[in-house]
């Protein structure tokens, strides 16, 4: 498998968009079931698009970001191991990187996307 295309992002993460509490968003991680594979996976809802913009799927739409994840091999695979997934889309991927930034901090060194969410 590629390298999944979320794991540069976090380790420079480029541009976000802000959450409707104003806070830098930049992947919002989820970890689910695959029942085709049997296995727990963690892939983001905000994605990279091929224009260079960011993407966030609706809350309602995780599905939808899980078959991109799949499809485009967006994601890290945890086997049965449920707890390091969910552990993992809870934060755990930002350990060690500028994810961890303080907000302000993390808003005045990077770019914030101009102009509305795609969805």
């Amino acid at each position: 498998m590629s390298k999944a295309e979320f794991l540069g992002r976090i380790k420079n993460p480029v541009m976000y968009i802000e959450d409707e509490r104003g806070h830098p968003q930049t992947h919002r991680m989820r970890a689910e079931y695959n029942d085709n594979t049997g296995e727990w996976i963690a892939f983001p809802t905000i994605v990279m698009t091929s224009t260079g913009r960011l993407h966030q799927f609706p809350e309602s739409q995780w599905r939808d970001a899980m078959r991109n994840a799949i499809r485009t091999n967006n994601y890290i695979s945890f086997g049965k191991d449920k707890s390091a997934a969910l552990e993992y889309a809870e934060g755990a991927y930002k350990r060690g990187t500028p994810l961890e930034m303080d907000q302000d901090a993390f808003k005045a060194k990077y770019k914030r996307q101009n102009g509305a969410v795609e969805q």
